[in-house]
């Protein structure tokens, strides 16, 4: 186990010659070098030294003769110390050996706190374990150490862009729409489902009692409620783009008004709605994002939460994720004002504000599309397609004041971030990051 732990790396300089040592720490022996650990070089040589982690170890900092966090480049013209401090590192949800792996997009997580599992939906079709004996199309749940659980056996037949877990439920939704080769199935066979349905997962089933095979369209988000109707709320890409399903009895819905286009994400907080997505200029000028409220049966626009105008157009495209915690509304997108403005892709509302007006403490910026958003306790976790502050995944510390990247978290992969400048290693484990979730000791991406 490595865990916050120096290694040294030391120079010395004798009679024209330079002796190099390096290694890093361990526990519980003490450093451990290698092999060869000294090499003599004449005075005046310029010597890169390359700290190499182990596995579950980064890079933190050098400090002595060599700052921050890239190469290290000494020139000997005295003596001189180099310190290579070390940190663990928190992997994404991988099995240690990496044997197991989904082969295309994925769209949507879901981690069961109760049991430690992860629900992937997406696009993906094939085997999914190294031994070559398990298949899983758009759906599949992986156990704790990351390998495939072949005991889940539910698939659809299209594309699965939401995953939403309540209590012993697990819904669905997705592209596909009820017929032919875009069935779902599980062990008791296919059956007909329109872009949404649930699993029971006492019994790790299609739920056949609650099943739709008309009225909707793609699905690409999904929240719920609870009052005198509990229902599941269902963002889509058309049928009246966002509609309410009773979750006792799913021919029973109301579609809320004022939109007319594709509602791309959903926040719950409480009797409070928050829905994000394309120009929904139904109802109102293009606005991006709306709140409503929810008295137990009936939902409600807020006509005077009015962001995009309060904040003299900031959000001004797309609004792809939302989360909400602790008093704010946490908003990514692809928005940029194209000006010297901090909110670009990425922003923060007070829940508090009657009109939307952001917090103007929020200091932070990305550099491009954001797509997904987790919060676990302080932590922000941002994915998307950015290459600073990091390369498709960061980590902010919300309890900061002001807000700050996390320079301590890097995900196990081939792309690391220190000091805001990202470094790229030799593959690209880390492209567009299009769904994160976070919970407990573990993030998934």
């Amino acid at each position: 186990v490595f865990e916050q732990n120096d290694g040294t790396v030391g120079i010395e300089a004798r009679s024209g010659a330079l002796t190099v040592s390096g290694g890093y720490a361990s526990i519980p022996a003490g450093i451990d070098c290698g092999a060869s650990c000294t090499t003599s070089f004449e005075a005046g040589v310029v010597v890169t030294l390359t700290a190499t982690p182990v596995t579950g170890a980064i890079l933190d900092h050098w400090s002595g003769a060599c700052g921050g966090s890239l190469a290290c480049t000494v020139t000997m013209t005295e003596t001189k110390a180099v310190t290579a401090t070390f940190v663990s590192a928190v992997g994404v949800t991988a099995n240690p050996q990496g044997t197991d792996s989904i082969s295309n997009t994925v769209y949507a997580l879901v981690v069961d706190p109760a049991t430690g599992k992860t629900y992937v939906g997406g696009d993906f079709a094939g085997t999914v374990d190294a031994r070559g004996t398990i298949s899983r199309t758009n759906l599949a749940r992986l156990s704790p150490d990351g390998t495939v659980d072949p005991t889940f056996t539910v698939q659809t037949g299209d594309w699965v862009r939401a995953l939403l877990l309540v209590g012993n439920y697990l819904y669905v939704g997705g592209d596909f729409d009820g017929g032919g080769t875009e069935n779902i199935s599980d062990d008791l066979g296919a059956v007909a489902a329109e872009n949404v349905f649930r699993i029971d997962l006492t019994t790790g089933r299609i739920d056949r009692t609650w099943l739709l095979t008309t009225g909707l369209s793609n699905v690409y988000t999904l929240g719920y409620v609870t009052g005198t109707t509990n229902y599941l709320l269902v963002g889509m890409s058309g049928s009246g783009y966002l509609r309410a399903l009773s979750t006792a009895n799913i021919a029973t819905a109301t579609t809320l008004p004022n939109f007319d286009a594709t509602v791309h994400t959903l926040a719950v907080d409480g009797a409070t709605l928050y829905v994000g997505g394309r120009s929904f200029g139904t109802g109102g000028a293009p606005d991006y994002l709306r709140r409503y409220t929810f008295n137990g049966s009936a939902f409600t626009l807020d006509n005077a939460w009015t962001p995009v105008t309060t904040n003299s157009g900031i959000i001004n495209d797309y609004v792809r994720a939302l989360v909400v915690r602790s008093g704010y509304l946490y908003v990514g997108g692809e928005f940029d004002t194209a000006s010297t403005d901090d909110h670009d892709y990425l922003l923060r509302i007070p829940t508090s504000s009657a009109t939307g007006a952001l917090d103007a403490s929020w200091p932070l910026q990305m550099q491009n599309d954001v797509y997904a958003l987790a919060l676990d306790d302080a932590m922000l976790y941002v994915g998307g397609n950015f290459a600073a502050p990091g390369f498709s995944v960061a980590r902010f510390d919300t309890n900061q004041a002001p807000p700050a990247l996390d320079l301590t978290w890097q995900p196990t992969g081939s792309y690391v971030v220190r000091d805001s400048l990202p470094l790229a290693t030799d593959d690209d484990d880390f492209e567009d990051v299009y769904a994160v979730a976070a919970a407990a000791d573990r993030v998934t991406l």
